[in-house]
């Protein structure tokens, strides 16, 4: 497959770039420009310096559109937009390439959200707006630095933390002509503390994702009238000296007449839960050399069934518990001031174990590559990074990530961008491999898949035409190998 694409995007003082602090929201389109960030290389860059195609969105941003959910936040970032996945859940596509398994990697605060079984997302009405500080968003391959979830992109949200310096308590209501919309309940806090900073946040809501009629593949129509979302989330995480931990809980459910493109006559639901930790410690040897050693471990019920009867009345036995547990570290060398060298590794465990048992046989159903009730997969990945400022040259970046593990064959992405700012305007020229492993129940499907390897190639030329406009765009060239489908037409 092989997609190419040409994308304009004009900026103005009231789009991107602007953080929420009262002192930032008059910043100059300038300081906009070089807004510093860390999602490209996992240090601090600009925006033009960094060796990624990225967008911003801030705070202020989200405020001044009116966004009262995440997909609406994201319909302002260039290439993206959203598809319907299985069950009336939605998900992402990016640059026209459906992005709902495991292709593009979601991040809350450095918490992981995609689904462990097949790496999807579940985007709608739960993840709270209200309590985004800003959202760094690679809008290309980011496998090289973040692994095998990050095939066409990355979002990383980052919360109100430490600048919020106090509490915020947020009320939402929406109408639909004949019904509710939109209700939420939000409360974030955040301080600054001697060495680092706290914060914490909560979100309580209930939507209604559509009203009207539908129709489905087989032609019949029907009104939606139970098409809800509930969502709870729950965030708290501290930065203090070096050490950063962090422990969050989204809970949703999804509940529609729409059920694998057809209607039902009764409403179903499921029901997507994400519990996870996460650990990190920096520890600087001296100015040159510094170690950060980190763990996380996630919990998932996802697609779950919450009522067994159903599960067996829609011929559907979906009840899995998932887990992902990360352990690795990242040595950071700085060799001189114009240049750094960044290498690490990790041991990924994922794990899922089957909590049902199908038209109620009195035996656990079982996964049909292994027999078993449960399945685990172990992979190492080793990853390394060179930054150069080069004076008047360039800015080069280059990398690379082996991933290894005994149900596929290694796999290595390399990774190479050259950024150069010259006053007003700037260039990029980037090239770089990524990768998406089989999830869990790809492999279960089929256990002769092999990983699916992107290949893209971008260029990106901006200018800052006067003091309150800039103009940038960027041109991509992508192509996918081995891509994983679940069935297609032959005779194309």
């Amino acid at each position: 497959m092989k997609v190419y694409g040409l994308l304009l995007l004009f900026f103005g003082l009231n789009l991107a770039f602007t953080q929420e602090s009262k002192a930032e929201e008059e910043l100059s389109l300038a300081n906009i420009l070089d807004l510093e960030i860390e999602v490209a290389t996992k240090s601090k860059q600009t925006l033009r310096d960094a060796p990624s195609i990225v967008s911003v969105v801030t705070a202020k941003d989200i405020e001044l559109t009116g966004a009262r959910d995440l997909i609406d936040v994201l319909r302002l970032v260039p290439g993206y937009t959203f598809a319907q996945d299985v069950l009336s859940v939605n998900t992402f596509v990016s640059r026209g390439l459906y992005a709902g398994e495991g292709k593009i990697l979601l991040l809350i605060d450095g918490v992981e959200l995609n689904d462990v079984s097949y790496g999807t997302h579940s985007l709608s009405h739960h993840i709270p707006v209200e309590l985004i500080e800003r959202i760094e968003i690679i809008r290309g391959p980011g496998s090289a630095l973040y692994g095998g979830f990050a095939e066409l992109g990355v979002i990383n949200i980052i919360t109100k933390s430490g600048s919020l310096e106090g509490h915020q308590a947020i009320l939402t209501y929406g109408k639909l002509k004949d019904s509710s919309g939109t209700r939420t309940m939000a409360y974030a806090f955040g301080r600054k503390i001697d060495g680092g900073e706290i914060n914490f946040n909560a979100r309580l809501s209930s939507s209604n994702k559509a009203t009207g009629d539908y129709t489905d593949i087989n032609g019949q129509t029907q009104a939606i009238d139970n098409s809800t979302v509930l969502g709870r989330f729950f965030n708290v995480g501290i930065d203090y000296r070096g050490l950063k931990a962090r422990i969050l809980h989204d809970e949703h459910s999804v509940e529609s007449e729409v059920l694998w493109g057809s209607l039902t006559t009764e409403p179903f639901r499921k029901d997507f839960d994400t519990s996870a930790v996460l650990f990190e410690y920096r520890y600087e040897f001296d100015d040159q050399f510094s170690f950060t050693p980190y763990a996380s471990l996630k919990q998932q019920k996802g697609w779950w069934q919450p009522d067994a009867d159903v599960d067996v009345l829609l011929g559907n036995d979906w009840r899995r518990i998932t887990e992902r547990r990360v352990a690795g570290g990242m040595l950071r060398y700085r060799i001189t001031d114009a240049m750094e060298w960044t290498i690490g590794g990790e041991n990924t465990v994922d794990e899922s174990r089957i909590m049902m048992h199908f038209g109620r046989t009195g035996r656990r159903t079982t996964f049909a590559s292994n027999g078993k009730s449960s399945i685990e997969f172990i992979r190492k990945s080793y990853y390394t990074q060179l930054t150069m400022d080069m004076d008047d040259i360039a800015n080069v970046t280059v990398g690379g990530r082996l991933e290894d593990s005994k149900e596929f064959d290694e796999t290595f992405v390399p990774r190479l961008g050259v950024t150069k700012v010259m006053g007003d305007t700037h260039i990029k020229l980037l090239a770089s491999q990524a990768y998406r492993l089989p999830s869990i129940e790809n492999y279960d499907l089929n256990t002769e898949l092999e990983p699916e390897i992107t290949t893209t190639f971008e260029v990106e030329l901006g200018h800052k035409i006067t003091e309150k406009v800039a103009l940038t765009g960027n041109f991509f060239y992508t192509t996918i190998k081995d891509i994983i489908v679940y069935n297609y037409d032959s005779t194309l």
